[in-house]
């Protein structure tokens, strides 16, 4: 797939982990119609340090800074399931050498989830984010 923005739909959302920091994490799903079944992974640490990526990307969803402030409790994590499953999405996806030739093209590059926004995102109107 090119690089860029594609209309998606986040597919499903775990929490895995402990990571490698020491720290559980968030792994989005992320499913593109364009080519059928075709998925992504994006993965966000509760690592505090690694936390701000993912409020970044939750704050883009309409979560509140100062909710996203607190501690993350089962009741936080429902929410964010609730809120974020099944809902349309644009994925920036970038071209990054392949780990897996399996999955490589003809240049030897496979595609990254780089970001995730909401779908009425335009990186000419970026809106800060």
């Amino acid at each position: 797939m090119e690089a860029g923005l594609h209309d998606g739909v986040i597919f499903d959302l775990l929490i895995k982990g402990p990571g490698p920091s020491g720290f559980e994490y968030l792994e989005v799903t992320v499913q593109l119609p364009e080519v059928e079944k075709r998925r992504f992974w994006k993965t966000f640490s509760f690592h505090p340090k690694s936390l701000p990526y993912l409020q970044r990307m939750l704050v883009r969803f309409g979560f509140s800074e100062e909710d996203l402030a607190k501690d993350w409790d089962d009741a936080k994590i429902a929410e964010m399931r609730d809120t974020l499953l099944g809902r349309p999405i644009k994925a920036k996806l970038t071209k990054v050498k392949a780990a897996d030739p399996n999955f490589a093209d003809k240049d030897g590059m496979d595609n990254d989830l780089e970001d995730i926004f909401p779908a009425d995102y335009a990186e000419s109107t970026g809106r800060g984010w």
